[in-house]
């Protein structure tokens, strides 16, 4: 039973939080023992950064179900300090607890056994610069524990094929091509990476017109984890996508309905290139290695770069290259090829 109500305790953080409970020394099972559970990424892409900062911890006088559904559990009373100092500048910033669901547009939290409201998020409303450093530091006046991290936030970078100065550039996707070998320079801190491809286009019913119809648009993810060898920034990097697989992916996402006619837009082609610094890398590493093995269901991930508590604080970055044109043999194959002809797209087979 006391086993049980330790995996239940894991499992909670689990669920409610993407993230999980990372040191060995930790007995979820002991007397009252609170353990803080700190998530952040930082994204220059973002004008505020959030930082969740909640409890995990066992009472054995108490069923771990209801302590989920209490927000005085999981949340820390609202004298918590929570700050962030750029090491570059030394200036140092408390944050402002905020109830992400008040927010404009809210911040989501997952859905779970935790209780649904409040959702208490710190928030960060400083400008955060690529490539400099951020400290974190976290102070429970009621019971002295002090949390700290720090992550570097990823230096510039940029796609650097297919280029962004040849306003006529057209990707060869045909069925059975080679494709589009797909390029950029790794940022520094950088080290994880996924790649995203985004296709837009027209639809509109058979008995409309044309000038009727509704632009839509399809994003997959096409590559997932690739690394560069070294976090030092300016690598190249390349990904090959092949016609084949563009088009059988657009099969998938695009339901055939003979209600419609589609249209490729003029540059219905985009790339999204998002980065993840090291520490980040590692994390998922390790906590997928142990959600893909069913005899690790016992066990506590091992990696957190929170100190004094577990979770993750750490920084992404993306970069985009849209407006891409689609080449004549590719349009065709759109419209002819195996894999996309029953959609509808205009052309010489429609």
């Amino acid at each position: 039973m006391q086993a049980m109500k330790s995996l239940t305790v894991l499992l909670l953080l689990l669920a409610g939080l993407f993230i999980s409970s990372c040191s060995n020394e930790l007995d979820l099972t002991a007397e009252y023992e609170e353990v803080t559970v700190v998530y952040g990424v930082f994204d220059t892409a973002n004008t505020t950064q959030y930082i969740r900062v909640m409890k995990g911890f066992l009472d054995p006088e108490t069923n771990a179900l209801e302590q989920a559904q209490n927000p005085d559990s999981i949340y820390y009373p609202a004298n918590l300090i929570v700050r962030i100092t750029e090491r570059e500048s030394n200036v140092t910033t408390e944050l402002r607890r905020v109830d992400g669901d008040t927010l404009n547009p809210p911040i989501e939290k997952p859905e779970g056994v935790f209780a649904s409201s409040p959702n208490i998020l710190y928030a960060y409303r400083r400008e955060v610069k690529k490539g400099n450093n951020y400290d974190l530091y976290i102070e429970n006046p009621n019971s002295g524990k002090i949390i700290k991290s720090s992550t570097p936030v990823l230096g510039p970078y940029s796609i650097t094929y297919p280029p962004s100065f040849i306003d006529q550039f057209k990707i060869p996707f045909y069925t059975n091509s080679r494709g589009l070998e797909i390029s950029w320079n790794s940022p520094r801190y950088g080290k994880t990476y996924d790649v995203q491809i985004g296709f837009n286009y027209l639809e509109w019913g058979i008995n409309e017109n044309k000038s009727d119809a509704v632009e839509k648009t399809v994003r997959y993810t096409t590559a997932i984890g690739l690394t560069s060898n070294t976090t030092n920034g300016g690598e190249s990097m390349a990904y090959n996508l092949e016609g084949d697989a563009f088009f059988s992916r657009l099969s998938g996402l695009i339901s055939e309905d003979a209600s419609v006619n589609r249209a490729a837009t003029n540059t219905p082609f985009d790339i999204r290139i998002n980065a993840g610094e090291e520490e980040l890398y590692r994390y998922i590493l390790v906590n997928n290695t142990l959600a893909n093995d069913i005899t690790q269901l016992n066990a506590k991930p091992e990696y957190t770069n929170i100190e004094n508590g577990i979770g993750l604080f750490s920084s992404k970055a993306s970069v985009v290259r849209n407006g891409i044109m689609l080449s004549q043999s590719s349009l065709d194959s759109l419209s002819c090829g195996q894999f996309t002809r029953n959609l509808n797209f205009e052309g010489a087979c429609n």
